[in-house]
C-alpha cells in the first residue's frame, strides 16, 4: 500500500485542529534528514508556531545560495521573523555520502545516469563538509542586500546521541559589509497584484 495512503488513514482519526498562529521571532533553518522530524522539535523545546522551521538538506550548505536567502526573506517579511539559526546535526547523512552510492540508488530508480546534467553529489549537496558549508550560508545571508543588513544570523550543531545544542557562532558578534545596491529600476520589474490571490487549497 502506498505510504500516502496510510496517512491519510491516520489522519482520519487523528485529525485535530492546530494551535493558533503566532508571531516568531526565530528562523531555523535545518537538515531536511528525517532523523529530525519530531525529534528536532523536542531536543529544541519548541511549541507550535514558535519559530519558522526551513528544513532542507544539511541545513542549508548543500544548495545554491539565494535559494535559501529567498526561503529566509519570505520567513522575514511574510512570518515577521527578525533572527536566524542555521543548524547542522551529528548524524546528517551527506557526511560520509559516497559518489557509488548515488550511482547504485540512481541506476535502481531506473534513472540513466546522463540525465543528471551535473556531477551527482551535486544533485543532493554531498561532498562539502555540511558545518564548513553552513558557515558559508551564514556569511551569504549576512551580505545579502534583500536582507536587513542588522540581521542576526546565528549558528549552532546539534548532538542527537546527547539532544545537546552547541552554539558554533552567535550572530551578534559578526559584522559583514553588504555589497552596495544599485539604485537603478529593475529592468523589467512589474508590480505583482495589490489584492491576495485566492487560494487553491480545496475549502474544508
Amino acid at each position: 500500500m502506498p505510504v500516502i495512503d496510510s496517512i491519510l488513514a491516520r489522519n482520519a482519526k487523528e485529525a485535530t485542529a492546530f494551535a493558533p498562529r503566532s508571531s516568531p521571532r526565530l528562523c531555523v533553518v535545518a537538515c531536511d534528514d528525517a532523523a529530525l522530524t519530531v525529534q528536532l522539535d523536542a531536543a529544541l523545546g519548541l511549541k507550535p508556531g514558535e519559530v519558522t522551521m526551513i528544513r532542507i538538506p544539511a541545513g542549508s550548505g548543500a544548495l545554491a545560495e539565494e535559494l535559501l536567502q529567498r526561503a529566509v526573506a519570505k520567513a522575514l517579511y511574510v512570518e515577521g521573523c527578525d533572527e536566524v539559526l542555521l543548524l547542522t546535526h551529528s548524524s546528517c547523512t551527506l557526511y560520509g555520502l559516497r559518489t557509488e552510492q548515488l550511482i547504485e540508488a540512481i541506476a535502481r530508480a531506473g534513472v540513466a545516469r546522463s540525465a543528471v546534467p551535473f556531477d551527482l553529489r551535486e544533485l543532493v549537496g554531498a561532498g562539502r563538509d555540511p558545518r564548513q558549508a553552513v558557515m558559508d550560508s551564514a556569511n551569504a545571508l549576512r551580505r545579502c542586500v534583500f536582507l536587513p543588513s542588522n540581521l542576526l544570523v546565528h549558528v549552532a550543531h546539534l548532538d542527537e546521541a546527547t539532544g545537546t545544542l552547541q552554539l558554533v557562532e552567535h550572530g551578534a558578534s559578526v559584522k559583514v559589509e553588504h555589497a552596495p545596491s544599485s539604485s537603478e529600476s529593475i529592468q523589467g520589474y512589474q508590480a505583482g497584484p495589490a489584492q491576495p490571490l485566492e487560494s487553491t487549497i480545496p475549502a474544508s
